[in-house]
């Protein structure tokens, strides 16, 4: 469902796999950012999207938090982010998902070290070909 020019929300039903939601993140979610290439990037870090969740449950793995947002730091190295937390009804998810979302939020684009080892399997999907 897209609601306006500068919000991309993709939608997806009952349980995923956490490849199968990169896999769309990386090929619709990333293509329409760059394009618009925003000087602000807010994201819902809504914790019930993490596998297990017992309301939401989607698929994310802590990795996967990690992943999308860092990722876009690399690949906007110029935008601001931000993070607004929501959702999530199970605090071990909030132990286990939090602090990597947290982590990709604050951590420098420019840092050569990858906390997560999971990101290095996408990295090169975020960062230009040379």
């Amino acid at each position: 469902m897209k609601i306006g020019p500068n919000i991309v929300s993709i939608e997806f039903e009952g349980e995923q796999t956490p490849q199968a939601i990169m896999e769309r993140f990386l090929g619709e979610v990333i293509p329409k950012v760059l394009e618009f290439s925003p000087d602000l990037i807010l994201w819902s870090v809504g914790l019930d999207s993490a596998m297990g969740d017992p309301l939401g449950g989607l698929g994310n793995l802590p990795s996967s938090f990690y992943t999308m947002i860092r990722g876009l730091r690399l690949a906007l190295p110029n935008t601001r982010h931000g993070g607004l937390l929501e959702g999530g009804y199970d605090e071990l998810r909030w132990l286990t998902c939090l602090p990597p979302a947290l982590l990709a939020l604050h951590e420098r684009p420019q840092d050569t070290i990858d906390r997560c080892k999971a990101f290095s399997l996408y990295r090169r999907a975020f960062t230009p070909q040379i």
